[in-house]
């Protein structure tokens, strides 16, 4: 029994485990509530690789990352949601865990999930730099040298300033 100043309330604690998924804002929330070190660990990245056997001799490639200490079961309960990725143990860290997806198809629940609960802190930046990248791979815009040139140019301003580390986005020099 609670006592609330003028009612006396009976308040039964409710033990039934509710878990989250992509039609709420839990995964966006968690960065909205505590934006300096949850921001840390969520990143939008892009990266251009050499790859001869294409049009332009690159591949672009887009990720989510999601890294967490001692979260492997989070971690893979958000691979799960989203349907794709992979979730291991980074390298030299104790308890790290980090959640990779790097498949343009995979990505797509991502794409949704953030257009329908946007960021509110300074990762949207990086994410909105992500989906215009994303939409132009789409559009194929990546397979023309000027295209290829324009992602470089906003792969450079992602995630630009955004560790307590000071680390700044970067992408390879133009060839």
């Amino acid at each position: 029994k609670v006592i609330n100043n003028k009612m006396n309330l009976d308040l039964a604690l409710n033990s039934t485990l509710i878990k989250p998924n992509l039609s709420d804002a839990w995964l966006s929330g968690c960065w909205a509530k505590q934006p300096d070190p949850t921001d840390a660990e969520g990143c939008f990245n892009i990266k251009i690789e050499a790859r001869p056997n294409t049009v332009t001799g690159y591949r672009v490639v887009l990720r989510f990352l999601l890294d967490q200490k001692n979260a492997e079961s989070t971690l893979l309960f958000i691979r799960d949601n989203f349907g794709y990725g992979q979730v291991h143990l980074r390298k030299n860290t104790k308890g790290v865990y980090r959640y990779n997806n790097n498949s343009f198809k995979g990505l797509l629940s991502v794409r949704d999930y953030f257009l329908a609960f946007p960021l509110k802190t300074k990762k949207s930046k990086s994410l909105n730099y992500w989906l215009k990248v994303y939409t132009m791979v789409l559009n194929k815009e990546h397979l023309v040298l000027e295209g290829l040139d324009k992602i470089r140019a906003i792969a450079k301003l992602i995630n630009l300033n955004n560790s307590f580390t000071g680390k700044t986005g970067s992408a390879k020099p133009n060839p």
